[in-house]
């Protein structure tokens, strides 16, 4: 004892101490009677939830928190017994409470409460908790799912829920060692993963793979994994943290739409192939109808090289007297997608000025936004022409002479018979 002080002016009793405590400790201490009336509230805590003592000693504890309907439940709890601990809402603020039976003479008389507040904690808890679950939902909207794992730890492996998801795993069927992750890896991946996933933890490059996966269930999924390396100061690495995106349905996307390309190229040759070996001509016309694309049997059809009929009006090199005829052909399928001229004969320009007799059949393709276009067909006709003119000409030639023959022979005809009238009649005279 310090030299000098007066022990009983200065010296705090055991309650006045006791009190002391209490009101500056950084909760609050209830005593409730079994009614549940405050018969005692002290501490610093009080002041957090805006009360004070006087406010409380002497109320119902289900009074002056109404909004808290697990009190009752709580102080029955407590009168039969029992030792409770609970976090509650009160006053919008959360308060963790231990309440535990008073008793006197073996009988439980009061309840006494200890209240700490924990709202920065509970705050914490529940953002964490939200975020948790904002992170669960992305990560099942995005098929992806975050992992970690540990080289120290032997290749200890954490997974997100969302990469339980993709894995098609419950957190019981996976023991996180890397070497159980190994064995879902398709057998054709592994090589692949495994060196990504060495050179990552050397440092030579940063882990990016997509390999298959193969789940419990057997259905094969395809994933995108990255990560970054943390090294320690002794540059060994210290913690892998990553993300797996499931990207099956993009990887068959991806395997259609290349299958569809090979499909297109070969579609593609051979429609080229034929075109370039075709004794026909097929070029297309605009909307304003020039000319947007001209096959290659121009050149051996009409002298010209492909390129040098582009944007032009496909009609300059109709013959003049021809052009009313083919425009009064073109008119009617303008406006009806898909509808077909009648095959139509006309003479083009060669590149030299002489004409050719061409027949021509044109298809209205422009609402076919890959065509865009009216797709003309033309054949050489002219020797079929000229054959058919000739064939005309000698089959008119033949039903004049049959004509005359014919005419001759009748002629004769009568002649005889007029000759046997005669002969007959001179017999009868005679």
């Amino acid at each position: 004892m310090p030299i000098g002080l007066d022990h009983e002016s200065h010296l705090l009793t055991s309650e006045e101490a006791l009190q002391a405590v209490i009101q500056n400790a950084p909760v609050s201490i209830a005593v409730v009677d079994r009614e549940g009336r405050l018969m005692f509230a002290a501490g610093a805590g009080l002041e957090l939830l805006d009360m004070t003592s006087e406010m409380l000693v002497g109320s119902k504890a289900t009074e002056v928190f109404p909004e808290q309907e697990r009190i009752p439940e709580l102080m029955r709890k407590v009168f039969s017994g029992e030792t409770v601990n609970v976090t509650l809402d009160l006053k919008q603020r959360f308060v963790d409470i231990w309440a535990s039976p008073i008793r006197k003479d073996g009988k439980i008389a009061a309840a006494i409460s200890v209240a700490t507040d924990v709202t920065e904690r509970e705050q914490s808890i529940r953002k964490l908790a939200e975020t948790d679950r904002i992170l669960s939902l992305a990560e099942q909207a995005a098929q992806f799912g975050i992992w970690y794992s540990d080289p120290a730890q032997e290749g200890k492996l954490v997974w997100s829920d969302g990469t339980y998801r993709i894995f098609g795993m419950s957190r019981k069927e996976f023991d996180g060692k890397v070497e159980s992750f190994f064995k879902m890896v398709h057998p054709g991946d592994v090589d692949d993963v495994r060196k990504a996933s060495l050179d990552a933890l050397a440092g030579k490059s940063r882990y990016n793979v997509v390999h298959r996966v193969i789940r419990p269930d057997g259905q094969t999924r395809w994933v995108h994994q990255e990560a970054d390396v943390i090294f320690g100061d002794d540059k060994k690495p210290v913690q892998m943290v990553g993300m797996t995106q499931d990207v099956t349905d993009r990887k068959l996307a991806e395997d259609a739409m290349r299958r569809k390309e090979a499909d297109l190229r070969t579609s593609e040759a051979r429609f080229r192939a034929m075109i370039e070996h075709s004794y026909e001509l097929i070029h297309m016309l605009d909307a304003q109808g020039k000319i947007s694309y001209m096959g290659p049997s121009v050149s051996k059809m009409l002298g010209y090289a492909p390129e040098e009929t582009l944007g032009k009006i496909g009609d300059s090199f109709v013959h003049p007297d021809d052009m009313p005829r083919v425009a009064d052909c073109l008119k009617p399928i303008l406006g009806i997608p898909g509808a077909a001229t009648p095959p139509t004969d006309m003479r083009i320009r060669r590149k030299d000025g002489t004409y050719l007799q061409i027949e021509a059949v044109a298809h209205n393709l422009l609402h076919i936004p890959e065509v865009a276009a009216i797709v003309v067909h033309s054949r050489d006709v002219s020797v079929e022409r000229r054959v058919t003119e000739e064939l005309k000409r000698r089959n008119e030639e033949l039903e004049q002479f049959v004509r005359l023959t014919t005419g001759r022979e009748i002629k004769m005809l009568e002649l005889k018979k007029e000759n046997e009238d005669l002969k007959r009649k001179l017999k009868d005279q005679s």
